[in-house]
């Protein structure tokens, strides 16, 4: 492909990624196969494992190399209902379901995704009733570490409506943990009802000293 003339490292996961591939902890690597010998896949460590519970003699992969559907066949686009019900039922049985999109993103576009919402009907009524305007608000930590740095501030915007909650970051591609993980973490807060909303201002429920902007005395 000509994108790839001018940048090898070219990803439809994250169309801004540029050459070196960064290191890749979940041995992803844009789908490219690259991993340093010296690395080490965070999921197949022994500690890692033993603290979720994996077998410890079980090999991490990214993707399963094993077929995942029913006798190995996809039926998923088949004409019917299929699982179009599956998403509004989960949402009226929890009331609490997230939806979140990266705009880097080239696999999924963000308006198939807002598409796909408008054409659901949850709790009597069709799609949201107002577009997804309101700030994603993401707090300043505490931890100057550059290891630990992540973005704050208006990192995107959300919406959320009977239940379901959706919201879109141009700080992602297709995976927003591994991307924008300060996002994501925020996401698993108002999910787990740590957090009122994707809009709070309050800092992250880890954080005991608070926010602070990057430079200022800590």
């Amino acid at each position: 492909m000509a994108e790839r003339d001018a940048n090898p490292c070219f990803s439809i996961y994250n169309v801004l990624r540029t050459c070196p591939l960064p290191f890749d902890a979940i041995g992803f690597s844009e789908n490219s196969g690259y991993y340093p010998a010296e690395g080490s896949l965070y999921f197949d460590r022994s500690d890692v494992k033993a603290a979720i519970n994996a077998p410890p003699g079980r090999e991490w992969m990214f993707c399963s190399k094993d077929p995942v559907f029913v006798d190995g066949i996809d039926e998923s686009q088949n004409p019917g209902p299929g699982s179009l019900p599956v998403i509004p039922g989960i949402i009226e049985r929890t009331g609490n379901v997230i939806i979140g999109h990266g705009l880097r993103d080239l696999i999924l576009q963000s308006t198939g995704t807002l598409l796909a919402i408008q054409n659901m009907t949850w709790e009597g009524m069709q799609g949201f009733q107002t577009r997804p305007e309101t700030t994603l608000h993401i707090p300043y930590h505490s931890n100057a570490e550059l290891g630990a740095l992540a973005g704050a501030g208006g990192l995107g915007v959300w919406r959320s409506e009977r239940g379901l909650t959706y919201f879109e970051t141009p700080m992602s591609g297709h995976f927003i943990g591994r991307d924008a993980p300060s996002i994501s973490f925020r996401a698993l807060e108002v999910l787990l009802g740590k957090v009122d909303n994707l809009g709070s201002e309050a800092p992250f429920t880890t954080d005991a000293g608070g926010l602070r902007m990057l430079g200022e005395e800590l």
